[in-house]
């Protein structure tokens, strides 16, 4: 049987107040090692 965890996680980064960047990385962690699921990176420049 294998263990198998997943993990989520969502850093937004602002420079000066005006450059926004977020990125939701899915990652999946077995008896393998760690696979990236899926990523999503959006940039909002105002």
């Amino acid at each position: 049987m294998d263990n198998e965890l997943e993990y989520m996680y969502w850093l937004i980064l602002s420079v000066d107040n005006e450059l926004r960047c977020m990125f939701c990385l899915s990652l999946s962690m077995d008896n393998e090692g760690i696979h990236l699921l899926d990523s999503l990176s959006t940039a909002d420049d105002g």
